[in-house]
């Protein structure tokens, strides 16, 4: 659009483009960011974990690299044109991903210097998006790209899997509030054990250690006494960290009422189809659904 196609400056650009130096010292500059990334710790001022490189060689490094992608940004876009040619340089999705990146990293910069001396919670935020610099290297690499498209072409399936997850997700969850809802609660000292409840759970009681506690009626973290809790309750069955809350719900009783091991049993029915159907079948769905885009 601005550089004819035997402009000097354009037929530079593409010269300098194709040469394995530029794309070697592109890479290293990649490599280096990645490193930087592992070796940097998460805080500045952590005292047994002080930091591999110093704070000002870590801005050189994010300036020099800063400009090197830039360089490279404008020697491809000057190359291929940007948007109105053939191949224009922001047709490939590769390619909008490489321009975020570098545009994340200039904003870092404004922000750096413009909350230099104030809150500079804006400026960590766009800090947050070095963590994409290690996508350049996915442009690099074909068989990184390959996994990456085939995945991409996956979404749409993939899509109705999620939604059938989510719906498996929902059922499971009124199920579980009609079967265990408001029955989990208990008391957090001794002293109302079953068949006493929540009438006998008041006062306080002196732990081994000699201190004194309030006793109060609640439910444990993992409970199904709403729709949001059933459904955190569901994803950590999931996770397969389902051994507390089975533990927990088989010994329910009844509303107000203290738990008694293994008075509701039957409960491991409700679990373990949970487990095959919201666990087993619809991850083999998603590996199914993933595997035959790999195939296409």
């Amino acid at each position: 659009f601005l550089f004819d196609p035997d402009n000097s400056f354009r037929l530079v650009c593409i010269y300098v483009g194709r040469t394995e130096m530029f794309q070697t010292l592109v890479l290293v500059f990649i490599l280096i960011n990645c490193l930087l990334m592992y070796v940097q710790p998460p805080y500045d001022d952590l005292n047994d974990n002080p930091p591999f490189f110093s704070p000002a060689t870590v801005l050189l490094i994010d300036v020099v690299s800063t400009f090197v992608f830039s360089l490279e940004f404008v020697i491809y876009a000057v190359s291929l044109g940007l948007l109105q040619t053939r191949y224009a340089y922001l047709k490939s999705g590769w390619n909008v991903l490489d321009t975020t990146v570098l545009a994340f990293s200039w904003f870092d910069f404004v922000t750096a210097f413009l909350f230099a001396d104030n809150d500079k919670s804006v400026a960590k935020l766009f800090r947050l998006f070095r963590a994409l610099r290690p996508l350049r290297l996915m442009k690099r690499n074909e068989g990184m790209r390959v996994v990456i498209d085939a995945l991409i072409g996956t979404l749409a399936p993939v899509l109705y899997v999620v939604v059938f997850s989510i719906v498996t997700f929902i059922i499971f969850a009124l199920i579980g509030m009609g079967l265990m809802g408001g029955k989990m609660h208990k008391c957090s000292g001794p002293g109302a054990e079953y068949p006493g409840g929540k009438i006998e759970c008041s006062g306080t009681w002196v732990s081994d250690t000699g201190l004194l506690y309030a006793r109060s009626w609640a439910p444990p973290f993992h409970n199904f006494d709403s729709t949001a809790e059933s459904i955190t309750t569901l994803y950590r069955i999931s996770t397969e960290k389902y051994v507390a809350v089975l533990r927990d719900a088989m010994d329910i009783t009844d509303y107000h009422q203290s738990p008694l091991e293994g008075n509701s049993e039957y409960l491991f029915v409700f679990f373990l189809s949970y487990l095959v159907i919201g666990g087993l079948f619809v991850m083999n769905l998603f590996v199914g659904f993933i595997v035959d885009g790999f195939n296409a």
